[in-house]
């Protein structure tokens, strides 16, 4: 929206509110981040949005946590991404629902991106490409408004995180545009990126060469360096002359473009690193040979607009400044004036005057001392107008205006200087006659910082050094709103354990701590278990890969007697062996929290077993139990399976690779005979035969609870199919069916192909790696032409050729209920794909993997 007045659609002051579809929408949904309505959507491309929009959102939580500016699960930097913390933390995907009802808004002024993009284009000079970065839905801003915005005012590039968000992009942008995903593309995708003159980046010495080896056409990519970020990128001088004789002896490999990244850019206190990164980039650069012909990069909005050097080279990429000033605080610095082209805004809902000492809000927190007006804004902590916020101002009537009271989750209380009438406009972002509001001031106002948006925080197969660990743990003492910390792939001593154990102590909002690959031995389990005897908020412990022993498991079992927050348990593969277990049995007789134990690749025989069988007994709480790649072998299947006709609670049981044979499944089939609350079993891996499948099928007849059975890598054969299709006419509640690698072969394909087209209740179905071919497809083709339950196929792994591919799309174009079909690793060419590229453009919301 171009115009300074209220837009059509919203009141003027004293106007009753009316519909308006073209509208920035705040949605109140009460999770974890908030997006905003966009101008309609194409139905055809809302689902893939909205999948994207899941991925991104994690995606943004865990790469850029740290600069959380999450709008419409993207971020923004710097105080941008403090004022998405601000005021759109809480809520969740609406991106298909039109709240037109809701006076609460965002405007995104597209004259002005235009005018930022202009101004930004003359500086760089006009030999210099400019790359409109629109990830992350374009900052916040909206990504196909802010792309076609940006080529307007003579962007020459497009970049973006993912090929998903390329592939939108696509499908309003036209192919003269080129777009480089920045982020990482499989290298199985690169033909579906070729196709749509979407350009991919080099990641790796290693990415390339799978690249090499998959390619059977010319592709283009971009060769990243790393140059001290640590992210994606080649690292060393050698790889990079690595690629450089790869791409001189394969002609399928076309590196046209050569950048960085750098980590500093908008220091301007101390350009140290800065510096040394373009150095090094520079001696990078000295042993690509041709460089003429190619195009180099490595300036974003910081490097471009701050520092003297301007590195410029061929290309600079542009993303938050093509919305407005990158950093506020050094708006002085700038060599143009952009303008903010968001706001945020609502209207006064009630205005009401107030008598001496009324109250205000939940808590009474405000009390009147005069007559006083107040007014009501639809605005609340559901938006993520959290509770420091009260400290700050809005804008009415082109004055500055105080909350007041408690922010409640739809609403806050303004104190007004006088009666306004209902409707009028209030800013909480942008100006209002001479008045301006930043998001800077606010978060100011609100002592916010990147820290306390800070959820989530990774480190992974990073070298910590103890006082690297001491710094983690005096932050966790005093952090209040990290709530999962990873330390995984980083060996930590003793004396760094006991810095996290004391740090727990302190810290009352972490709730999941993942601590695996780590070496932690059962002296180190001794300091944890110690500390979490009184932690009353960590819910999760992920404790896999590690050394505890039996004896480290000791000391967990006697915590477990006395804590009652921990509700989940991952001991994966710490060697705990039978002793570990009969530990674990004795606390978890009086334990009334754990819900979740994973107890995988951990020695665990026939004695364990029985163990393990006493705790369904005695355990009314366990829900979800795994014990893969042990040796419980067909005695300890047998008292598993006693110990499952008496339990009630437990809903997942995974027993994957532990010899169990027919024998054993002869067991577990007599417990599902019994057992009413077992919705899922893992049994892969277990020597399973046509006798064992005979015996699971016949219990599926009878067990009206089981919703997945996953029994790959067993051979059933085509008898064991023949006996589970037909224990699918009368089975009424299984929707997952796994059957990976069970030499079914083309005529137990046949069986499921008949019986299917009459089932209303299987909705996932894995044929992966047995055999299938195309002869196969047409058995499938028959099963889709009538089945209209099922939405997962996944056929990997079986030698399907490209025309049996194009005949198995075409029949679930005409099912309608399919959403995801699994074609990997069979025989399709990466080249001549037509037929995919067409189901890409037209179908954007299935999900076909090839």
């Amino acid at each position: 929206h171009n115009a300074a007045p209220p837009p059509s659609g919203y009141p003027a002051p004293g106007q009753a509110p009316m519909i308006q579809q073209q509208r920035f929408i705040v949605i109140p949904n009460y999770r974890l981040w908030n997006t905003i309505q966009l101008t309609p959507i194409k139905s055809n491309i809302k689902a893939f949005l909205i999948i994207s929009g899941i991925f991104y959102m994690i995606w943004g939580i865990i790469a850029f946590g740290l600069e959380i500016g999450i709008i419409t699960s993207a971020y923004l930097t710097y105080y941008r991404g403090i004022w998405a913390g601000v005021f759109l933390i809480g809520g969740g995907i609406s991106i298909t629902t039109n709240a037109y009802f809701r006076p609460t808004w965002i405007d995104v002024n597209l004259s002005v991106v235009h005018s930022n993009v202009r101004l930004l284009k003359e500086y760089i000079g006009e030999k210099v490409h400019l790359m409109a970065v629109v990830k992350g839905n374009g900052y916040g801003h909206g990504m196909l408004e802010i792309a076609e915005a940006s080529i307007s005012a003579s962007a020459t590039w497009l970049g973006v995180a993912s090929l998903d968000e390329a592939l939108a992009i696509r499908s309003k942008i036209s192919y003269d545009i080129p777009i480089l995903v920045l982020g990482y593309v499989a290298p199985q995708y690169i033909t579906l990126a070729r196709q749509f003159r979407i350009t991919v980046t080099g990641i790796s010495l290693e990415w390339l060469q799978e690249a090499a080896r998959i390619a059977q056409q010319p592709f283009d990519f971009h060769l990243k360096i790393d140059t001290g970020l640590n992210r994606l990128g080649l690292t060393t001088i050698d790889e990079v002359q690595a690629v450089m004789k790869m791409v001189s002896l394969n002609p399928n490999l076309n590196c046209t473009r050569v950048f960085t990244h750098f980590s500093t850019s908008e220091d301007i206190q101390n350009t140290s690193y800065f510096r040394q990164q373009l150095a090094s980039f520079h001696t990078f650069l000295n042993v690509i040979p041709d460089r003429t012909n190619k195009i180099i990069h490595c300036a974003t909005s910081g490097a471009t607009l701050y520092q003297p050097q301007k590195p410029f080279f061929d290309m600079v990429r542009l993303g938050n400044a093509l919305m407005g000033p990158p950093n506020e605080t050094l708006k002085y610095l700038l060599p143009m004036q952009l303008q903010n082209a968001l706001s945020l805004h609502s209207i006064l809902d009630l205005v009401k005057q107030l008598n001496p000492g009324a109250k205000v809000g939940y808590g009474s927190e405000y009390t009147a001392t005069q007559h006083q007006w107040i007014g009501t804004i639809p605005m609340g902590y559901a938006d993520g107008c959290h509770q420091q916020f009260r400290a700050t101002n809005v804008l009415v009537d082109g004055k500055r205006v105080p909350i007041i009271g408690r922010i409640s989750m739809d609403q806050l209380m303004v104190a007004l200087p006088r009666k306004y009438p209902t409707g009028t406009r209030v800013t909480f972002i942008g100006q209002q006659g001479n008045e301006t509001i930043l998001a800077d001031e606010i978060a100011q106002k609100a002592n916010q910082s990147r820290l306390e948006t800070l959820i989530t925080l990774r480190l992974f197969l990073i070298k910590i050094s103890e006082q690297g660990i001491q710094s983690l743990a005096y932050a966790l003492s005093h952090n209040q709103t990290l709530t999962t910390l990873y330390i995984e792939g980083t060996p930590i001593s003793l004396e760094e354990l006991q810095y996290i154990s004391n740090a727990l102590q302190q810290n009352k909002v972490l709730t999941k701590l993942h601590l695996r690959f780590n070496q932690i031995d059962s002296q180190g389990t001794k300091y944890l278990a110690k500390t979490l005897e009184t932690n009353k908020t960590l819910t999760t412990l992920y404790l896999g890969i590690n050394k505890l022993g039996p004896q480290g498991v000791e000391y967990l079992s006697n915590t477990l007697l006395k804590n009652q927050a921990i509700t989940t348990i991952e001991l994966e593969n710490n060697h705990i062996g039978d002793q570990g277990i009969k530990y674990l049995e004795y606390a978890l007789r009086h334990n009334h929290t754990l819900t979740t134990l994973d107890l995988s690749l951990n020695d665990i025989g026939v004695q364990g077993a029985q163990d393990a069988a006493n705790i369904l007994l005695k355990n009314k709480r366990l829900t979800i139990f795994m014990l893969n790649y042990n040796h419980i072998g067909i005695h300890g299947t047998q008292s598993i399976a006693a110990a499952l006709m008496k339990n009630d609670t437990l809903c997942t049981l995974q027993l994957g690779h532990n010899q169990i044979m027919d024998q054993g499944a002869h067991y577990i089939a007599a417990a599902l005979k019994k057992n009413r609350t077992l919705t899922r079993l893992y049994l892969e891996g277990n020597d399973i035969g046509t006798e064992g499948a005979q015996q699971l099928a016949n219990a599926l007849r009878q067990n009206q609870t089981l919703i997945e059975i996953h029994l790959g890598m067993n051979s059933i054969g085509s008898e064991g199919a023949k006996q589970f299709a037909n224990a699918l006419l009368t089975n009424k509640t299984l929707s997952g069916l796994f059957l990976e690698r069970c030499t079914i072969g083309l005529q137990g394909l046949q069986f499921f192909s008949e019986v299917l087209r009459e089932n209303q209740t299987l909705t996932t179905l894995d044929f992966s790696n047995n055999g299938i071919t195309d002869r196969g497809v047409g058995f499938l083709i028959n099963l889709l032409a009538e089945n209209r339950v099922l939405t997962t196929l996944i056929l990997k792994s079986n030698c399907i050729s490209i025309q049996g591919a194009k005949h198995l799309i075409n029949a679930i174009i005409k099912n309608k209920t399919l959403m995801t079909l699994d074609l990997s690793n069979n025989k399709i060419a990466t080249g001549g794909n037509e037929r995919f590229i067409e189901i890409f453009q037209t179908h954007l919301e299935m999900k076909i993997i090839f």
